[in-house]
């Protein structure tokens, strides 16, 4: 575990060089203002400053009236129909229901991130730093690698809904896809937005699980027998107590600015996943024509896709978690092993900030955790139910 960071370092030689971690997120920042989701612009690499310019808000009227008019013309037109073929009135409607809140969504959510703006900047500086602080302290911190893996986890994503989307429109009739091109051109760049800030979601929790990590290694090697006098350790865990606050801090202003609007995303790619599954339940009950099956084999994997990205968030939130037991675990370790009464005292005090605060993903309501997937897959068979015994009535 203490050469992970070598070793991140010597198989990224050959990536060119990235000096902090609003550098790292540049790819991914880029593709978000693209796409019309977090609309900024970056006056200050070096101390993380951004700004919402005049032109920033011409770019978000912009985004927002073609997403208005694409949303009109797919609803009035019904657009959406040939889309999303059913034999059943009951998937087509569904379907077509979270197809139209998750562009409304989006296009809300390009406003709540520019409001925001400030405590983004505030996250980029805190992150920056305990960087900082931890380079002072003989830990530099290579970002290549989280600048390689959002790159390519960015890549993956957009590669995996291109071949859905492809897939599906060669399904579809020419003179459809010709007659609906606005309304098709919302909505697929509505998805690759959805993608994209679920991706910043889960990078960000993934910077935040990174730098837990390094924490559990330095108390693991500077308070050990060999880790300096009783100053040194009195002042380690004095820095401990200040690095491990800016982590809480950064936690709190991801669940305020991420994670606050993904909780109404989820809530629409549950019952996405309803529908689809349900499409899918009529093929094993032989209700379904030929051309029902091949579609609701496309629903469910539009439904899979975007369940994978909450997947992912539970799982780097869990990882998260994990490492905060571990260190709790640490501080409670050598709090019972002989020191003096000062580094003692300092122990006991970051014991119960650490029991005050804790650096959690949270969606206000509810914390996430792999007990959610199982509650989540306990309510969809329930409503699986309730739809089989509804058509059979």
């Amino acid at each position: 575990m203490n050469f992970l960071p070598a070793i991140r370092g010597r198989s990224l030689a050959w990536w060119f060089p990235v000096r902090n971690n609003l550098e790292s997120l540049s790819q991914l920042q880029v593709v978000l203002k693209l796409f019309g989701v977090m609309i900024y612009t970056v006056v200050d690499r070096v101390s993380c400053r951004i700004e919402i310019t005049l032109g920033d808000w011409l770019l978000l009227a912009i985004f927002t009236t073609l997403r208005v008019y694409g949303t009109v013309d797919g609803l009035v037109n019904d657009r959406w129909q040939p889309l999303v073929e059913s034999d059943l009135q009951a998937v087509m409607y569904g379907m077509g229901f979270t197809i139209f809140f998750m562009i409304v969504l989006l296009t809300v959510l390009p406003f709540y991130l520019m409001l925001l703006h400030r405590r983004f900047e505030v996250l980029l500086q805190l992150l920056n730093e305990f960087d900082e602080e931890f380079n002072r302290l003989g830990y530099p911190r290579d970002h290549r690698y989280h600048h390689f893996r959002t790159t390519g986890y960015v890549l993956l994503c957009l590669t995996a809904l291109a071949i859905i989307f492809a897939i599906t429109f060669m399904l579809r009739d020419r003179n459809f896809l010709w007659e609906a091109l606005l309304f098709l051109s919302t909505f697929n760049a509505t998805c690759f937005a959805y993608t994209l800030q679920h991706a910043g979601l889960n990078m960000m929790i993934f910077a935040t699980h990174s730098r837990m990590e390094l924490m559990n290694r330095y108390i693991r090697e500077m308070l050990g027998p060999e880790g300096g006098n009783g100053r040194q350790k009195e002042d380690l865990v004095m820095q401990l107590a200040r690095l491990y606050d800016k982590l809480c801090d950064v936690t709190e202003i991801i669940n305020v600015v991420l994670c606050a609007p993904l909780f109404f995303n989820f809530i629409n790619t549950f019952f996405l996943h309803v529908t689809s599954c349900y499409a899918c339940m009529r093929i094993l009950l032989n209700r379904a024509t030929p051309s029902e099956t091949s579609n609701s084999l496309l629903y469910l994997s539009w439904s899979g896709y975007f369940n994978i990205f909450v997947f992912q968030t539970v799982t780097f939130a869990t990882r998260l978690r994990q490492q905060t037991s571990t260190f709790v675990g640490a501080v409670h370790r050598h709090l019972n092993q002989p020191h003096n009464r000062r580094i003692i005292t300092r122990l006991q005090q970051l014991s119960e900030q650490i029991d005050n605060r804790a650096p959690s993903v949270t969606f206000f309501l509810f914390e996430l955790h792999p007990s959610l997937i199982i509650q989540a897959g306990g309510e969809l068979a329930t409503y699986m139910l309730i739809l089989i015994q509804f058509e059979m009535q």
